[in-house]
């Protein structure tokens, strides 16, 4: 995602319908899990962190959907 698209997430008014929702993450090695955007946000800084980069964007995209205006997953 670049810059002008984060930047049109961000001026988008956020939608209460999923304001409060966890953000979906399926891991390949396993069922389907639900995590709230928290734990999804700490999943994807362990992924990062440990050079898995795809990993982690993948992780902060879906938390964006979830909340655009997430400042960590938008850092």
């Amino acid at each position: 995602m670049n810059r002008a698209e984060r930047r049109r997430q961000r001026q988008k008014a956020v939608n209460p319908a999923t304001a409060g929702k966890p953000a979906q993450y399926t891991n390949p090695s396993s069922k389907q899990q639900s995590l709230t955007i928290q734990e999804s946000i700490d999943l994807a800084l362990q992924h990062h962190n440990s050079g898995h980069l795809s990993q982690a964007e993948s992780i902060y995209q879906q938390v964006l959907q979830a909340d655009p205006n997430q400042p960590v997953a938008l850092h």
